[in-house]
This record gives C-alpha cells, structure tokens and sequence, in this order.
C-alpha cells in the first residue's frame, strides 16, 4: 500500500547521501504518525542514497505515537540497508527523546545534513 505525503505539509531536497524531509511549521503535530511514518518509507524507497533526513527543527516536542512511529520507520529502512536520521532537533524535543530512551534507537542530531540548501540550518548545540 503506498501512502502520499501531501504537499502542502514538507518540502523534499536531494542531498549527497540521500533525502532530506523538511517539514512546515505547525504541520506535524496535526498529522497522523502512521500514515506520515508510511509516506515517508514509500518516499524513501524512490530515492537515492542510503540515508533519509527527517528535519524536525520546527518542532519543540514530539507528542502522540510518533516518536514510537520513526522508531518502526527507522527499523524498516535498517532492514534494507538505509538509515533513518533525525536532524535539526531541537533541546526540549531531544530531552523528551533522551528522556524515554529513544536516543538509543534513533540517529538524532542537531544539525542538518551537509549539501542541504534552501532551507532552514540549525546550528549543533
């Protein structure tokens, strides 16, 4: 079953080693974590390079099932050889990650990816 991410909600920039999904301020607490998680799988099987960046910088927290969601997505693309990174995160959101033990499953990181243009940069903190 193939889930579209709808347009409106991110935007998609090709990076050296991969894919990077920036998302829109205020979009991603509104949206479902299953379909997201399974758009965002369908969208990393069509490109290329063995990495998807997520870029989470415009969110404070993650709230609901998401956090348990990129956990599955992240197990899913391992299996076929890719990586599920987290980027741009900011503090509150890392602590609540580190908080519940996340960390330790997740490649989180507070900055984005190199080769990424256009859009927002988060600086490592």
């Amino acid at each position: 079953m193939s889930t579209t991410l709808p347009a409106d909600l991110l935007n998609v920039e090709g990076v050296p080693d991969g894919l990077l999904v920036q998302f829109r301020p205020g979009q991603l607490p509104d949206t479902n974590a299953r379909d997201l998680t399974d758009g965002l799988f369908d969208l990393a099987q069509q490109r290329s390079g063995p990495r998807l960046y997520l870029d989470l910088g415009a969110e404070d927290r993650l709230g609901g099932d998401l956090p348990l969601r990129l956990v599955v997505l992240g197990r899913k693309l391992q299996d076929l050889g890719d990586q599920l990174v987290l980027c741009g995160v900011r503090p509150g959101a890392y602590e609540a990650l580190q908080a519940t033990g996340l960390t330790d499953f997740l490649d989180v990181r507070p900055g984005l990816p190199a080769g990424a243009g256009g859009g927002r940069r988060h600086e490592a903190r």
